[in-house]
């Protein structure tokens, strides 16, 4: 396996430096996308509450229609308060509302093993590209025994043999 490798920029190697500052930026972007989401599901809830309390106030309607055609058509005093009872939905969905403001300081969970694992291959690559540039042959990372890094100069291979964490010039 030979790879080339393409000459870094200052600022590549300055992001490597600032490689600490990724997690609390993902972290920041991780709750704001779970705001977003939580804002989200409350406004389906509301358009949920609100379409029960609309389907409410058909019925009422219709059995205040049936009333009237019975009852000579006059509205009763009870007929009159059903009327309002949409603004008692609009006050049950308050609570609700006021929750959202707890969930937005949404702390991000700590990083699976997963992810600090392709933070370390990350940080490996940056290291042993760098260390090739200064004229270093590449080398081999090995990790719970899986290799998980590997960059050799043209011409050199992985010495796969012993696991070793370097690579060998092969003789053909």
């Amino acid at each position: 396996g030979t790879t080339t490798v393409q000459p870094a920029t200052p600022t590549e190697e300055a992001q490597a430096c600032d490689a600490p500052a990724a997690p609390q930026a993902k972290a920041k972007a991780k709750a704001k996308a779970e705001a977003k989401a939580q804002a989200k599901a409350q406004a389906k809830a509301e358009a949920k509450a609100k379409a029960k309390a609309k389907a409410k106030g058909k019925a009422k309607a219709k059995a205040k229609a049936k009333a009237q055609a019975g009852g000579g058509g006059a509205p009763t005093a009870e007929d009159e308060e059903t009327e309002e009872t949409p603004v008692q939905v609009i006050k049950a969905e308050e609570p609700e509302a006021t929750q959202t403001t707890t969930t937005t300081t949404v702390v991000a969970p700590p990083l699976s093993a997963a992810e600090i694992e392709a933070r370390i291959v990350e940080a490996i690559k940056e290291h042993i590209i760098n260390s090739m540039r200064k004229g270093g042959q590449g080398c081999v990372v090995a990790q719970h025994g899986k290799i998980v890094a590997s960059f050799c100069k043209p011409g050199w291979d992985i010495d796969k043999r012993r696991n070793i964490h370097s690579c060998s010039k092969t003789l053909t």
